[in-house]
């Protein structure tokens, strides 16, 4: 099933936007430049409405799709790995426990491996 790249990329999405769920019971945006200057109602807004513009890229590049767009994606999904790494002894970092890391680390497996597929189904 997952041996197609188009469906391994989907699931990694999946996991991804599973991740974002998460992010905003874990206030996320106090981690983020600007955002984190905000009251925590007016960040939760921010952050949650800047998504909409993320998804909407997301699903038309999934209905219309690139190759460039895949390989960027499924990098930006290990990068974003280090990023929570690299956060994690930030006082204001709350993704704790296997959920969290679940979708964290599933969604960067799951871009390795789709970018890996990617390249060796030319």
């Amino acid at each position: 099933m997952f041996t197609n790249p188009d469906n391994l990329f989907l699931l990694m999405l999946a996991f991804f936007l599973c991740h974002e769920l998460d992010a905003i019971r874990h206030h996320e945006w106090r981690l983020f430049a600007f955002i984190n200057r905000l009251d925590d109602e007016t960040g939760y807004a921010m952050f949650a409405m800047l998504h909409i513009p993320l998804f909407a890229i997301f699903l038309w590049f999934v209905a219309n799709p690139a190759r460039w767009f895949f390989v960027a994606a499924d990098s930006f999904a290990f990068i974003h790995l280090g990023l929570h790494w690299w956060f994690r002894s930030d006082s204001r970092y709350e993704f704790q426990g296997f959920v969290s890391s679940f979708f964290i680390v599933g969604t960067a497996v799951l871009g390795a491996a789709h970018l890996i597929l990617l390249f060796t189904t030319i």
